[in-house]
C-alpha cells in the first residue's frame, strides 16, 4: 500500500477525500471563491501539498515505489455546469508546493465556485522505474519515423 501524507498550506484547506470507497481520486477542494466567466479561465489554490511514502515494506524485503497525481476534472461539474479542467495536471511525488487546478468554462453564463466546493480530483497512478541510455543506433520498426496521423484514425 502506498502511503500519502496531506499537509495543510492554509488553515482553511481541506485535506483531499475519497467520496466512496471504491472512488477512483481523492476529491480537491477550492480554497476560495471565484466568479468563472463564460470562455475564460480560473486558476484555484487548494491550499494543499503532498509527500508520498515511496518505501514499502513487505515483510522479507522493502519495495520502492514510483507514482505521481493525475489531477482530472469531476465529470459532475462538466455535465452540469460546463466547467472543465483545462488540462490533466502531473503532480510528481517530490513536488512540495501548493496543488493547484485551472478550471475552464466552456458554457454561455458564469459560474461561482465557491470556497469549500469540490472542484476537481487527484487520482494516484503508479509508474515503471526507468532506466535510460544514449544509443548509436535505434533498431528497425514496422512504424519507422511515421508521424503524425501515420497510424490511421
Amino acid at each position: 500500500m502506498i502511503k500519502i501524507y496531506w499537509k495543510k498550506l492554509d488553515k482553511n484547506a481541506i485535506i483531499p477525500t475519497k467520496s466512496t470507497e471504491f472512488s477512483a481520486g481523492f476529491d480537491l477542494f477550492s480554497l476560495e471563491s471565484k466568479v468563472i466567466h463564460p470562455k475564460k479561465f480560473g486558476l484555484f489554490k487548494t491550499g494543499i501539498a503532498w509527500e508520498v511514502e515511496n518505501k514499502i515494506d513487505v515483510g522479507l524485503c522493502e519495495i520502492n515505489k514510483f507514482v505521481y497525481g493525475q489531477v482530472q476534472g469531476r465529470s459532475g461539474m462538466a455535465f452540469n455546469h460546463s466547467i472543465e479542467l483545462t488540462n490533466c495536471g502531473v503532480i510528481d511525488m517530490d513536488y512540495r508546493g501548493e496543488i493547484g487546478v485551472k478550471l475552464y468554462n466552456v458554457g454561455d453564463e458564469a459560474y461561482t465556485v465557491s470556497e469549500g466546493d469540490r472542484i476537481a480530483q487527484i487520482i494516484i497512478k503508479e509508474l515503471p522505474l526507468v532506466e535510460v541510455g544514449e544509443a548509436d543506433e535505434l533498431t528497425e520498426s514496422k512504424r519507422g519515423s511515421n508521424g503524425f496521423g501515420s497510424s490511421g484514425k
